[in-house]
């Protein structure tokens, strides 16, 4: 009896240990490789803890394939614990089962991992489990096949930080996978020269009447269609089991043969009922041209590889006119970055780099974070709350690696006109959208929380916010694809069937313009529908129309009123030769003075007076002189030079790596001024004298070449080709080297590895088939060529309906 004092003291010594023995700390999972791994290629990644950033492909590095639903991993804890808390990091569209035994032999099931609304690799968390295991497994993977995971952790006692913090890493594909790139490229080519052939064998019908030769356009036409289709179905193999990409191609190629199929038999009907096959043939080729330039445009039906939506791009249009009256042209990523410092995220801006828009210097963020009243004066605390709340969906959507990259963009530059029309979309009923104050995902307001109301918030997070955020976002990506209809509508409208398909197809083929830089975003379209909207008014006789066009798409993005060019010549060489102004003309100038003035002093409400123009002006002589990779024009051309490209000049000490490149490239370009002002006076000059002869809308056709000389734009804005499409038709030759362009653009973007040795290419790509049309113009107005009679041209005559 004596012994009990050292009994007890024992018993109290021993039993924190006892405790942690049965709800040991930390990952139960830590550094364990599976005991039993079936059909699981590279299990031990699953508990290596490095995890894949959000929103990464599903098959990388990083990550351990499950082939097939009875595809599984069990790991054997080396004694019983209790589970509570888990973490499944897996494929998107994916559901998992975990399962705990006690026996190694029979298996309850603890948790069904849902799906999760974002593409690529997604973290799914639960607690209050309450399993008590020796074994674990995970495994009866659900969904669509191609099911991986990139992390899975295990707790008795629940982390203080939930998700517990673990290293990321951006995974690499493998290299079957890497050349999506290439094939998405080949993949437009191919389409580049079906529809070559589609319209040498229109040409070539004119030339003689022979059945064979009405054959070759239908024939390139449907083999377009056929091998969209086949693309469509390829890709989506890539992500699907064997038994599943049979049912796949199956489908594909029985919606392909159904299309081309139905165009074979009302050509075979017409046929027999005698009527002009011809015609009908040529209309189901161009008719198959369309949808195959839509589908390839789109990537194939792939978008963004595992989405529509173009998350970078939007938050910059987005954010940028929802809350232009507070951060205007200069604030955004300061703003944002001090929102991310409320939200407890300081740690993250250790390394990050920042662009400082207000001189567009790239340079260390934490600097930046010192400056904040700027910020927080131009809220209410009502606004912040919604910013920040935007903040947290764009970044979830984008991943912690993509979001910090972003900051090294270069802001909002829309302009005020545009900015009048973006903001009142974006702030459709934005207070609705304001979490509950410190119910919110911030790191800070989390930890504030007990577990229970953590996992609310979370799953209100998930469940709810996103999901609504995901809907306002596809809303506004829907009106640009409206808008890009609408494009090849007025084209189909104004010039008839045969422009409308060349324009797809080129459009479709190129990569500067490829949906790859700004496809499945807000608002960048509307400056290019008003654009061709003008020039296409102008061809049917709606001058007034035409010039409010061109002059809107000019309030819109600045660069679309050199297209006023070739008119103004015409103009100005009537009035000074004859001392006249025509009724058209003055009608076009009419429309061009009606729309600044209704369109400016419709916008000065919304954006604040005058002040904002102002504020456009410096922002955009700003850009102007800070030079990008991806630039392309005649200045992009004559700032070239070998010994100072990207490659020799790059220095990844300084803050900026690309600093002297940019210095050398300003230098080389000053250096060249001269050159450039004197081939600008050439380009004027050509084009008043072939467009003596040639309709306001063919010189405005033509007048793109205005946009490549004197602007040094984005590649994405080289969608402007499109504008070239009907005149093009005025010649065979001219159709070849028009369809030839997009081929090369797309040969040049996989064979250069330096972007500002790629663009400067791709320059000369788009540049010379250009200059070509116009010098071949003003050529045959000096020997007096009248048109070909094998023209696929639209009626000369203005006003007049398409053929």
């Amino acid at each position: 009896m004596r012994c009990w004092p050292l009994a007890l003291l024992l018993a109290l010594l021993t039993s924190p240990a006892l405790a942690d023995e049965a709800c040991p700390p930390g990952n139960l999972l830590a550094g364990r490789a599976p005991s039993k791994a079936l059909k699981v290629t590279n299990a031990k990644r699953i508990t290596d803890g490095v995890a894949p950033e959000d929103g990464d492909d599903w098959r990388t590095n990083l990550t351990a394939v499950l082939t097939g639903r009875t595809a599984s991993a069990t790991w054997d804890l080396g004694r019983e614990v209790t589970v509570n808390s888990l973490l499944v990091q897996g494929d998107n569209n994916d559901t998992y089962q975990v399962e705990g035994s006690v026996d190694g032999l029979t298996f309850q099931p603890i948790w069904r991992v849902p799906a999760h609304p974002n593409p690529g690799m997604r973290i799914r968390l639960q607690q209050g489990l309450n399993a008590t295991v020796r074994y674990l497994r995970v495994g009866d993977a659900q969904g669509d096949n191609a099911y991986s995971l990139g992390e899975v952790q295990a707790f008795c006692q629940h982390p203080a930080t939930w998700p517990p913090p673990m290293e990321r890493k951006t995974g690499t594909l493998p290299k079957t996978e890497t050349s999506r790139k290439v094939r998405m490229s080949q993949g437009k080519m191919v389409l580049g020269i079906l529809g070559g052939l589609a319209f040498l064998g229109l040409f070539l019908a004119r030339r003689r009447e022979d059945a064979m030769l009405d054959l070759i356009a239908p024939a390139a036409g449907a083999g377009s269609l056929l091998y969209a289709g086949w693309m469509v179905v390829q890709e989506a193999n890539r992500r699907s089991s064997a038994s599943d990409a049979f049912v796949w191609e199956k489908r594909g190629l029985v919606i392909a043969g159904v299309i081309a199929g139905a165009v074979g038999l009302l050509i075979v009907k017409r046929w027999l009922g005698k009527k002009p096959v011809a015609r009908v043939a040529e209309r189901g080729a161009l008719s198959m041209l369309i949808l195959a330039g839509a589908v390839t445009w789109v990537n194939f039906g792939t978008f963004h590889g595992s989405r529509v939506v173009h998350y970078w791009d939007s938050f910059h249009y987005y954010m940028g006119s929802k809350y232009f009256k507070e951060t205007r042209y200069t604030g955004l990523y300061h703003c944002s970055a001090i929102g991310e410092l409320d939200d407890g995220r300081r740690d993250e801006f250790k390394d990050r780099q920042l662009r400082d828009l207000r001189d567009n210097r790239l340079g260390p963020a934490l600097p930046q974070l010192e400056r904040q009243e700027e910020c927080r004066q131009a809220f209410s605390p009502e606004r912040w709350a919604a910013f920040r709340e935007d903040l947290r969906l764009f970044r979830h959507h984008m991943g912690k690696s993509w979001w910090a990259k972003m900051f090294m963009d270069h802001g909002y530059n829309a302009t005020p006109v545009w900015n009048m029309v973006g903001q009142y979309l974006a702030n459709q009923d934005w207070r609705a959208h304001i979490p509950p104050e410190g119910k919110t995902t911030a790191p800070v307001d989390l930890a504030k929380l007990s577990p229970v109301e953590r996992a609310a918030v979370n799953r209100d997070f998930r469940e709810a916010r996103i999901p609504a955020f995901e809907q306002r976002m596809y809303k506004l990506v829907l009106l640009d694809f409206l808008l890009y209809a609408g494009i090849f509508a007025l084209l189909g409208w104004a010039f008839g069937l045969r422009t409308a398909a060349l324009a797809m197809v080129v459009w479709g083929s190129g990569y500067p313009w490829a949906y790859f830089w700004t496809g499945g975003s807000f608002g960048r379209v509307p400056w290019f529908f008003m654009a061709v909207a003008g020039m296409c008014f102008m061809a049917r006789g709606y001058k007034a129309l035409g010039g409010a066009g061109i002059t809107w798409a000019m309030l819109l993005r600045v660069f679309p009123g050199a297209l006023i060019a070739g008119v103004s010549v015409k103009i100005a060489y009537n009035l000074v030769r004859h001392r006249v102004v025509s009724a058209g003309h003055r009608r076009l100038i009419l429309g061009c003075t009606a729309a600044l003035v209704a369109l400016v002093g419709a916008s000065l409400p919304a954006v604040g007076g005058f002040d904002a123009y102002s504020e456009f002006l410096g922002n955009s002589f700003k850009h102007k002189r800070t030079p990008l990779t991806n630039h392309m024009g005649l200045p992009t051309l004559l700032s070239w030079h070998p010994k100072r490209v990207a490659r020799h000049t790059k220095d990844s000490k300084l803050d900026d790596p690309f600093a002297v490149w940019k210095q050398e490239r300003q230098r080389t370009l000053k250096e060249r001024r001269l050159l450039h002002a004197g081939l600008l006076v050439l380009f004027l000059g050509l084009l008043a004298y072939a467009g003596r002869r040639l309709n306001d809308w063919e010189v405005t056709s033509l007048s793109v070449l205005f946009m490549i000389g004197i602007f040094e734009l984005t590649c994405y804005y080289y969608s402007f080709v499109v504008l070239l499409a009907p005149f093009v038709l005025r010649r065979w030759h001219y159709v070849a080297v028009y369809i030839a362009m997009p081929i090369v653009t797309q040969y040049l973007q996989h064979e250069i590895g330096w972007y500002d040795e790629q663009y400067t290419a791709e320059t000369v790509a788009v540049l010379v088939p250009v200059l070509y049309f116009l010098g071949h113009a003003a050529w045959e107005r000096f020997k007096g060529i009248e048109r070909a009679p094998d023209a696929l041209e639209p009626p000369t005559v203005e006003g007049a309906a398409p053929a």
